[in-house]
């Protein structure tokens, strides 16, 4: 019988989440105290109980509101603490609920960090590859001696190669496993790849320590109450009207654990971003967004850095519950974003948080036009066609470039404004989602950078000057930059600035190949060339949209393709 209340209650919430007048709030008051006295279920409803408490705590109305959805999270964290393991592993397994656990694969530098800081909740659960496959693997990685021994002989399961090279103690499998990638002597790309390979799955518990971690307050007390409702149909240029940004001034520490709680919140819903995984902490920043939106920015540490692109990655919570996700390749003034909003989240102010990412970025690093993937909507994607999310981003302001898919979107939104109820068939959406999706905050941004139009530049720059070697071009090219814009060694000593000058010197060779005649074109290329290895991927950012010197350059450079 007390199942049976519950699930009338949480029924009952359900139909008024939404629902911000008078007789919304009092009915949402009055089951949240109901229910607060029904048994809790261990079953996969009770992660969907969760999220609807979360969304109260992010869109509450009244302050009530938002302390009895806390308090009840507090009951579901404290009865989750106590129930049996058995029970919690079969029923709420890659939940990512408090005191339950997690079995999933994940990237090597995610997985060397879980090792580290909670040696005693993680262990190796498998290695997927097949037995041939991890034989080859292991046989580079070990010593070679050992690797010698590997000859003429039967190859082993993947569970007897373990049980052999790292011992009978399975607890020890998974940091022996991440010591032999430590100590390999290969660039950290291909231990990425390689650990990859093995297909590793991990099983982890999400103990007391790592939920403290979750529970941390990023907004500093100051909750939003949603007294109006929900904010549905934001305008572009209202928000990015609204003034400056206002950035937190983060200690050390605080960018530290700001990053770690990051990285376990994406851990938790089985994600991860380089951004996150890989940030370079000095340059991590937090921004208040309003309305209770507050968002971290991250960068890649240097090692991890992309040659062209800079990948600034994004973590937002609204009331401190994490709300969104994502990041944006910036090339000059161009980005292409990407957004995912939190499954409690849903059916919120989504459009209003993904235009404020976008003010972060426009107002942060200059970025004046935003494309998205196909994927997202609905390329290769059957959730973006059945979720409509091509006319998520249309509303948004976003535009199809082209020419035949922009005058299909036209044809069907007017059918939309003729025919109420109309909606576009799956065939139709199906076509638009082979768009290039573009927002342009100026209208004058013509030409769209993308680093695939200057991989190409690269490619065939190199193929035409050094017959593909890419190691005698990134030398040749080097050595020229170096005595052309007079750069000395201690200019790169700082090992940041060198791998930045190292990325980059390919390209630049490629667009500079012609000599470059005055002081003040060397003085530009100079300092973009320095900017990459900053502190802040912002410093690169700024020196390539200040320039109309190197866009030009840079542009000639592609069309000549």
């Amino acid at each position: 019988m007390s199942a049976v209340k519950f699930n009338e209650y949480f029924q009952r919430l359900q139909i008024v989440q939404q629902a911000f007048d008078d007789a919304g709030s009092k009915e949402k008051k009055e089951v949240l105290r109901k229910i607060s006295s029904c048994p809790l279920p261990l079953k996969k409803s009770l992660r969907n109980y969760y999220d609807l408490l979360l969304f109260f705590m992010g869109y509450p109305e009244e302050k009530e509101i938002y302390l009895l959805a806390q308090q009840e999270l507090q009951r579901v964290t404290a009865f989750l603490r106590e129930s049996p393991e058995p029970a919690k592993n079969t029923n709420l397994k890659n939940t990512g609920l408090p005191f339950t656990t997690i079995e999933a694969s994940f990237g090597f530098d995610l997985v060397c960090w879980l090792v580290e800081r909670f040696p005693l909740e993680i262990s190796l659960l498998s290695i997927d590859t097949s037995a041939e496959q991890c034989d080859e693997i292991f046989s580079m990685l070990l010593p070679e001696a050992i690797r010698n021994e590997r000859d003429n002989r039967k190859i082993l399961s993947t569970s007897q190669q373990l049980l052999k090279f790292a011992g009978k103690n399975k607890q020890q499998h998974l940091p022996w496993l991440i010591n032999l990638f430590r100590n390999a002597v290969l660039t950290s790309e291909v231990k990425t790849y390689l650990f990859s390979e093995l297909i590793v799955y991990i099983r982890f518990r999400i103990g007391e320590d790592f939920f403290m971690m979750l529970d941390e307050s990023v907004c500093q007390g100051k909750i939003f109450y949603h007294e109006e409702g929900l904010f549905k149909k934001p305008e572009l240029l209202k928000i990015l009207s609204h003034k400056k940004l206002n950035e937190f001034k983060l200690s050390i520490t605080a960018k530290e654990e700001l990053v770690e709680r990051s990285k376990a919140t994406l851990f938790t819903l089985l994600r991860e971003t380089d951004p996150v995984t890989k940030a370079w902490i000095p340059a991590t920043e937090l921004f208040d967004l309003g309305r209770g939106l507050y968002a971290g920015l991250f960068t890649l540490d240097h090692a991890s850095r992309l040659s062209i692109e800079s990948y600034i990655g994004y973590l937002a919570y609204k009331n401190s519950v994490p709300i969104t996700y994502g990041g944006a390749w910036i090339t000059g003034n161009h980005a292409r974003i990407g957004v995912n909003i939190f499954p409690w989240f849903r059916g919120g102010e989504s459009a209003l948080t993904f235009l404020q990412i976008i003010r972060l970025y426009h107002q942060s690093f200059g970025v004046l036009s935003f494309s998205v993937e196909p994927y997202q909507i609905g390329k290769n994607n059957s959730d973006g066609i059945k979720s409509g999310a091509f006319w998520f981003y249309y509303k948004l302001g976003f535009r199809p470039e082209q020419p035949i898919l922009k005058k299909i979107a036209a044809d069907e939104t007017l059918k939309m404004a003729k025919q109420k109820g109309y909606r576009s068939s799956s065939k139709t959406l199906q076509q638009l989602a082979d768009s290039i999706m573009v927002l342009r905050i100026n209208q004058n941004t013509d030409s769209l950078l993308d680093s695939s139009s200057i991989s190409l530049t690269m490619i065939s720059f190199v193929k035409e000057k050094f017959n593909g070697d890419y190691a005698k071009a990134e030398q040749q090219c080097s050595k020229r930059l170096m005595m052309l814009l007079k750069i000395s060694k201690k200019d790169i000593a700082d090992e940041g600035v060198r791998n930045g000058f190292r990325k980059l010197s390919i390209f630049l060779g490629a667009i500079t190949q012609f000599e470059l005649t005055t002081a003040r074109q060397k003085s530009v290329i100079r300092k973009l060339l320095l900017a990459k290895g900053m502190s802040h991927e912002r410093d690169f950012i700024e020196t390539w949209i200040g320039s109309d010197l190197w866009n030009k350059l840079v542009i000639n450079a592609i069309s000549e393709q």
